[in-house]
């Protein structure tokens, strides 16, 4: 005997599964990219662990922000910039030792949880990917070249085409709680 009611809702039933499967595919699908994409990549040199920078491009009329501004940049809370330009995060990858200071101590996580936090806020569509360098000189020149781009550098790396941003009155960070 037919029954038209039952039959719908197994249908029903069945494209759920799917839709849910193909989301979990997607995310196992993104991480296991994520991990072929970003390998672990050689240690950078970094002598002054106390002492990061926050960098914009010159372009940038912003000067200073507070130690909550920029904790909300970071996590994607602040999109925009005051201009109303839009915020481009640019990050040393985690596995390096800029990376984990920035998510300790911007962050206030470890390296893989930043990693996991971010990947969590782009999979639910809540911000851009931020974009990751595996140097110094790269991240200098994507936000020397990018308007609207934050990055984080040791401040021995700061060169004349950038431009220091002020942490409640200082060029140099030691903590950010």
């Amino acid at each position: 005997m037919w029954q038209p009611y039952r039959s719908q809702s197994v249908f029903k039933m069945k494209e759920n599964m799917l839709k849910i499967l193909r989301h979990i595919t997607f995310l196992f699908s993104f991480v296991l990219c994520y991990g072929f994409i970003n390998p672990p990549d050689k240690k950078q040199d970094f002598s002054a662990a106390n002492s990061i920078t926050v960098i914009v491009n010159l372009s940038n009329p912003t000067n200073d922000l507070t130690k909550k501004q920029l904790k909300g940049i970071f996590k994607g809370e602040v999109l925009r910039w005051p201009d109303k330009k839009k915020i481009i995060l640019a990050v040393m990858k985690s596995s390096t030792p800029i990376g984990k200071i920035t998510a300790e101590k911007i962050l206030n996580m470890s390296a893989n949880d930043m990693d996991q936090y971010y990947l969590m806020q782009v999979f639910q569509g809540k911000i851009t990917a931020p974009k990751t360098f595996e140097s110094t000189e790269d991240l200098k020149n994507f936000v020397a070249n990018t308007q609207g781009a934050i990055g984080i550098i040791d401040q021995s790396n700061l060169s004349n085409n950038l431009k220091a941003i002020k942490i409640d009155g200082s060029e140099a960070i030691s903590s950010v709680k």
